[in-house]
């Protein structure tokens, strides 16, 4: 039985990567829509552009993705398939 939760929970893990992947953009989207709505009056803002001093692509953390959203859904995200171990 320990085999099988470990393939069951590696499958959890594998499917929950692929979601991860899946919504990025989206997540993306909303926060880039979502900071043009509430910066709208700033004067030189420019939505989307890297608060990182480097042309290098830097990948957004859990906490920016999911600033916006309700904590249970961070929660999820950061901690996931933990509360099951």
């Amino acid at each position: 039985t320990l085999i099988k939760w470990n393939r069951e929970r590696r499958r959890l893990l594998i499917e929950e990567l692929e979601s991860r992947f899946a919504f990025m953009p989206l997540l993306l989207r909303q926060n880039l829509d979502e900071e043009a709505k509430i910066m709208k009056d700033v004067p030189g803002w420019k939505v989307g552009e890297s608060l990182f001093h480097t042309d290098r692509w830097v990948p957004p953390t859990v906490d920016e993705l999911y600033y916006l959203r309700p904590s249970a859904e961070m929660d999820n995200e950061k901690f996931g398939l933990q509360w099951y171990v």
